[in-house]
């Protein structure tokens, strides 16, 4: 569910669910509770890595409420300490892609493959689940020194194109 800061007392009592305009929402929203069930029942959820990030903060008129938010969620989740952020001011974004960046890169693995030049498809993957760190043409493909999560590394199987 997207959750705007200024609305986030609604969905933390008991309430009907609202538009970011205020107007009963038609379609049906998830409050803060549900949520939690909803990914509690998720088989392994508590073994994904996560980092908690609430956006919209200068359009927040109760920050102390979302931050109590913030806490309970990195209680219950064991999550690093939640970014409060606000996508206008440029600070804000750069510290939560060097955060974000930081926190998944722990998990990382260094891969080296050569993709042949008609794989489109898996360059394209490895641009989207990847940090391409080198690349450069060889006769037989292209040739990328990259760091991604393993099981990424699974998905695109990159193990055909190892050298």
């Amino acid at each position: 569910a997207v959750i705007l800061p200024e609305k986030a007392e609604e969905h933390l009592l008991p309430g009907p669910p609202a538009t970011a305009a205020g107007a009963p929402a038609e379609a049906p929203q998830l409050s803060a509770r549900a949520a939690k069930r909803k990914l509690k029942e998720q088989e392994g959820v508590r073994d994904i890595p996560m980092l908690v990030v609430f956006n919209k903060m200068d359009r927040c008129h109760d920050p102390s409420l979302v931050k109590i938010w913030g806490a309970s969620l990195m209680r219950e989740y064991s999550t690093p300490q939640p970014l409060y952020v606000s996508a206008h001011n440029p600070d804000d974004v750069k510290m939560t892609r060097e955060k974000i960046m930081k926190h998944f890169e722990r998990d990382m693995v260094v891969y080296e493959v050569v993709v042949p030049f008609e794989d489109g498809k898996t360059v394209a993957q490895i641009h989207e689940l990847g940090n391409v760190e080198a690349k450069r043409p060889t006769e037989k493909g292209t040739f990328f020194r990259l760091r991604t999560l393993p099981e990424f590394a699974n998905q695109i199987n990159l193990a055909r194109y190892k050298i």
